[in-house]
């Protein structure tokens, strides 16, 4: 059994969701192996949720935003990119934690058609949804520099993380699968798990 360790599964290309409350999961494929992998979405509870606001609207709150360069716009400049480029390399950092148990599954042919379909259907909108949210996060910190809170620049911080989150939806190797043009290994016959042990 091989561990599908976390650098590894950060490099897999998710290319389906299914919503479904009670079975949250992503696919992905493996750019090298050509191989589906599957995830379960963590379920978060709501203490956790609720921990998280308690924490997170004082700290917002109380922010010492005049640590900001607002007197200088080149400083200013270099600051606002610097934060937007750590908050997108950390949203693509962490979006691997936000699911667990990856294994390798099988497809037979039909359900990898359906498959592309749902992709063709949707690649656009995976596409629109981060730059949508690296723009408004561009957008916070123009504001910010006219109108100097808190909010604004942690609203622009979120909205990079996010963005950093959905930025594998411009691999290569997702515009090969919105063209099916990748070989795919449907691993017609394996197991599901086969060589994979959850991380």
């Amino acid at each position: 059994m091989k561990a599908l360790e976390k650098n590894v599964a950060r490099k897999l290309v998710p290319f389906y969701t299914n919503p479904e409350k009670d079975n949250n999961y992503t696919l992905y494929v493996d750019p090298e192996t050509k191989t589906i992998f599957k995830a379960d979405a963590k379920n978060i509870s709501p203490s956790k949720i609720t921990l998280l606001i308690i924490i997170g609207y004082p700290m917002i709150e109380f922010f010492p935003i005049n640590l900001i360069p607002f007197d200088n716009i080149m400083a200013y400049l270099c600051v606002s990119i610097l934060a937007i480029f750590l908050s997108v390399l950390i949203g693509y950092y962490i979006s691997p934690y936000m699911l667990e148990n990856y294994r390798r599954v099988y497809m037979t042919a039909d359900e990898w058609k359906d498959c592309l379909k749902i992709i063709n259907h949707f690649y656009v909108r995976q596409l629109l949804f981060p730059s949508i949210l690296l723009l408004i996060s561009i957008a916070c910190f123009l504001f910010l520099y006219v109108y100097p809170t808190s909010w604004l620049f942690f609203i622009g911080i979120i909205s990079s993380i996010l963005a950093g989150a959905g930025i594998t939806s411009f691999s290569k190797t997702k515009y090969l699968l919105y063209k099916d043009k990748l070989d795919i290994n449907l691993n017609n016959g394996g197991e599901e798990d086969e060589d994979i042990i959850y991380w």
